[in-house]
């Protein structure tokens, strides 16, 4: 083994892979809870039709079930959380209770520091060229002080707080895990509140790197996609399916006990709809990841490749078992990448790609997207 990789191998010691799923269909109602996994939820809501926009008639075939215009989040609006009458627009959040809030009462804080500070976004101001500020929502003057979580003790939502205001829960599966909706979401599309959430791991309020898990979490919540979902991400970066955990179950399962009829192992891993059909990791990797033909290319501001984004998984992410070499990774970076590179026939090899360090804070790219999507003059257009 050589050295790239036993350094690679003793980071991995103090950094197992903690990032979660995309919500699915960035829809809180279909998250499992305590009587229903997130599979049969996403199983009855696909039977139900409430996902019939993301799927193509069957008669046409599988082709790209994204190519439908269907934008199912937006940037958040200056009319939701704007302060005063300056052109601010402030995403508020609170904790779903006093259990999480003990967990982290300054780690989500300090993870959007890491983006206006330790990252170059800097506070909102013409000078920096942006107008967007991320908050925890204050209490109004006089309110009993046990009222300051997202829930009141009788479990009813906290109506002090707008219905936009994202909530942040502990991780109903894995210690480490996180999970975020991605941008805003329209009242039109989902009228429930806190429709907007962040769903964080108790593991990470010790571990080295949850400052910067929450502040990829974040990015998703502001509207930021992962990059390695980019149209163009083949000519970087090698995707191997086979190497996430649970496919060889999955595999069986789709053959055994297909959802749909035609469905294969080759759907779930390059299929975002189908991914998430199966509720299986894929879904995380997968071209636009059901953002493709919406906004997708829009988010990514016509920028290159960004490998040091913290939006991009490392090679760890999702691995099935102890990668010890790149061919046993879900993804890889190719030595010859760039835009005119052609990945086609091509398997990755420790002589011809190379692991993926996770980023821990915003690029510079990073940051120019936040601004892009937020501009400090409301006049230019950000879609």
């Amino acid at each position: 083994m050589g050295l790239l990789f036993l350094i690679f191998a003793a980071f991995k010691v103090f950094f197992n892979p903690v990032l979660g799923c995309q919500i699915p269909f960035n829809d809180v109602s279909l998250i499992g809870n305590a009587t229903h996994s997130s599979d049969t939820l996403i199983e009855a809501a696909y039977r139900n039709g409430k996902l019939e926009g993301f799927f193509p008639n069957p008669a046409t075939g599988w082709h790209d079930v994204v190519s439908n215009p269907l934008s199912y989040f937006d940037p958040w609006p200056p009319g939701v959380s704007q302060s005063g009458s300056r052109p601010l627009i402030v995403v508020k959040y609170c904790f779903a209770d006093d259990a999480i809030y003990n967990l982290f009462p300054t780690l989500v804080r300090d993870a959007w520091n890491v983006w206006y500070l330790d990252s170059g976004l800097g506070i909102p101001s013409e000078q920096n060229g942006h107008r967007l500020w991320f908050n925890h929502a204050p209490l109004p003057d006089n309110t009993n002080k046990d009222n300051k979580s997202c829930y009141l003790k009788d479990g009813r939502f906290n109506t002090i707080f707008p219905p936009e205001t994202v909530m942040i829960l502990a991780q109903p599966y894995g210690r480490a895990g996180a999970s975020s909706t991605t941008g805003y979401i329209p009242k039109s599309k989902n009228p429930i509140p806190y429709r907007h959430r962040m769903w964080l791991g108790a593991a990470l309020a010790t571990h080295p790197f949850g400052k910067s898990v929450i502040a990829h979490e974040i990015g998703h919540i502001l509207g930021l996609i992962r990059e390695h979902q980019r149209a163009d991400r083949d000519h970087y970066v090698a995707f191997q399916c086979h190497n996430l955990r649970g496919y060889a179950e999955m595999k069986i399962q789709v053959e055994m006990h297909p959802k749909r009829p035609g469905d294969t192992i080759d759907l779930i891993c390059y299929n975002p709809a189908v991914a998430k059909l199966y509720n299986f990791a894929s879904a995380d990797y997968t071209i636009g990841g059901l953002m493709q033909g919406t906004r997708f290319e829009f988010r990514t501001h016509g920028s290159v490749y960004d490998l040091d984004s913290i939006m991009h998984y490392g090679s760890t992410q999702f691995a099935q078992h102890w990668p010890e070499e790149v061919d046993s990774m879900p993804l890889v970076k190719w030595q010859a990448r760039g835009p005119n590179f052609d990945p086609k026939g091509k398997v990755p090899t420790p002589k011809n790609a190379d692991p993926i360090w996770e980023a821990q804070k915003p690029s510079r790219l990073d940051v120019e997207r936040l601004k892009w999507l937020y501009p400090w003059d409301p006049r230019r257009p950000s879609k």
